[in-house]
């Protein structure tokens, strides 16, 4: 498998999106509780 620069970076800040995006929901719960 080969990433151009463009695309590993597109891929990790979109994982990095959905690390935050878990943890925000994962923080409300525990606000929530």
């Amino acid at each position: 498998m080969f990433f151009t620069n463009v695309e590993s970076m597109t891929v990790s800040a979109f994982l990095m999106n959905m690390a935050s995006f878990q943890f925000r929901i994962n923080l409300s719960l525990i606000m929530f509780y």
